[in-house]
């Protein structure tokens, strides 16, 4: 009997495959409001974060990024390596962390819905740790822009946390009714 443990399984593989897909479909699922559109990918990184392992996670938002930075366009505006000079790429680099840290959080606690939420919150806050802080170092060394700090919050985040916390509440929704059923196709 094999008792060595493989690195991700099939079934992690497909998953992973299944959100790279759901992330890039949420990317053009969107309501252009600014430089940042609110779009599902976000709710569709903190699902995989909460349904993935952080292995997983952390795997399936990696090879999305490449992916856009190879230039496939998976990013709501696309793709290519120069997409790294948008605005929007630094949020793009948090859904990354966001996603482990979404999956720490959830496969570390009994799954609970405020545990779910906690993870997602969690999740929300370094979506935009990342987001705002690539978007002012972008503006300020690259494009020589100084900012309005009040406004660079209202349209980099303000505009967009009705959205998220729906988003974080309904991801936490989700996973609670899928985690038993795909639970017990792990096993």
């Amino acid at each position: 009997m094999n008792t060595k443990k493989r690195f991700l399984t099939t079934y992690d593989l497909i998953l992973s495959a299944l959100f790279i897909a759901l992330i890039t479909v949420g990317a053009f699922i969107k309501i252009p409001i600014g430089p940042v559109p609110i779009s599902l990918q976000f709710m569709f990184v903190l699902l995989a974060g909460q349904i993935l392992k952080p292995r997983s996670a952390l795997l399936t938002l990696i090879i999305y990024l490449v992916m856009g930075l190879l230039g496939l366009p998976v990013f709501s505006g696309g793709g290519g390596f120069s997409y790294v000079l948008t605005p929007t790429f630094g949020y793009i680099v948090g859904f990354v962390f966001a996603a482990i840290t979404v999956s720490f959080i959830s496969h570390s606690v009994k799954k609970t819905f405020s545990k779910l939420l906690l993870a997602n919150f969690a999740g929300f806050l370094v979506v935009y740790i990342f987001g705002l802080s690539y978007y002012i170092i972008l503006s300020h060394f690259y494009f020589n822009m100084i900012l309005d700090l009040g406004a660079v919050l209202l349209f980099g985040f303000v505009v967009f946390i009705p959205t998220d916390l729906v988003f974080c509440i309904l991801t936490a929704v989700i996973s609670k009714r899928l985690n038993p059923i795909l639970a017990k196709h792990m096993s």
